[in-house]
């Protein structure tokens, strides 16, 4: 075989080399595509549970302040109806103390 040939046979063997090289490549870039993708469809889907749990997290919110609110009126209410009671107390003590001193 002469050296042209040789050269030819190298640079040949040579390309197929590259080739292979190049199909390992691109079987890696489509890998890393494909889990990329995954990355960006799991990243929409953590978005809106984040989303799901700021609403939620809002209306407990919501809520304990209505609680709260409802605690404080039943406080108030509760304060109103001890004043009313001793002013009552009061009331009904006096009237003992008027009915003894009719005598029958």
């Amino acid at each position: 075989m002469d050296e042209g040939a040789k050269q030819i046979k190298v640079t040949g063997q040579t390309f197929e080399d590259i080739y292979d090289a190049v199909t390992v490549m691109v079987e890696r870039i489509q890998m890393i595509s494909e889990n990329l993708s995954t990355i960006a469809s799991n990243t929409v889907e953590m978005n809106i549970s984040i989303d799901n749990i700021a609403a939620v997290s809002e209306q407990s919110a919501a809520g304990i302040e209505q609680t709260s609110a409802s605690v404080q009126q039943t406080n108030s209410s509760m304060e109103t109806i001890s004043d009313h009671s001793e002013l009552l107390s009061d009331l009904a003590s006096r009237l003992n103390t008027m009915i003894s001193k009719f005598k029958l």
